[in-house]
């Protein structure tokens, strides 16, 4: 294992604030909740987990054969999702006074139904693609990443919905 302690206490600061800015997910948690209790919830919350197993998974394997062909592309990507970051950032505080539309996808009963909104509600969030592409290099070194260490990274992001 190449990643050590700290570096992984930082990243999961890193996820709290990841989780803890309104989103998506906050949605649908929220509507899943109000709709049908914390049973409701559940299904939805372990749908948001495998796609928080996907995305740092595939940023890992495509970052790391990026870094391979090219050096320099860990800083190009960087100065990319910092402008993009900065434009949601603008975004959503531009958009504070819109009401939300009603959605009642994330509603319909069942806990299949629950699972696959949160699989939908993660895997088609672009802030979550972002987030691993722009901050999973500055927490680890893609040249010594082992198997173990993506496992571990991965899991990390997964446990974050239960927090």
């Amino acid at each position: 294992m190449s990643v050590n302690a700290i570096d992984l206490l930082l990243y999961t600061g890193g996820l709290l604030v990841l989780f803890l800015t309104p989103g998506p997910v906050w949605v649908a948690l929220i509507a899943r909740t109000l709709g049908g209790g914390l049973a409701a919830a559940v299904p939805l919350a372990f749908g948001v987990m495998v796609g928080d197993l996907l995305w740092p998974t595939l940023a890992i394997l495509g970052l790391s054969w990026l870094v391979t062909q090219f050096s320099m592309i860990l800083m190009l990507l960087k100065a990319m999702a910092v402008v993009v970051f900065w434009g949601m950032g603008l975004a959503l505080l531009r958009s504070t006074d819109q009401a939300i539309a009603q959605d009642s996808r994330l509603i319909k009963p069942g806990a299949w139904a629950g699972f696959i909104a949160g699989a939908a509600v993660i895997i088609g969030n672009p802030k979550a693609m972002l987030f691993y592409i722009a901050i999973l290099p500055v927490f680890f070194d893609f040249h010594t990443l082992t198997t173990l260490d993506m496992a571990l990274i991965a899991l990390l992001s997964a446990s974050i919905p239960f927090t």
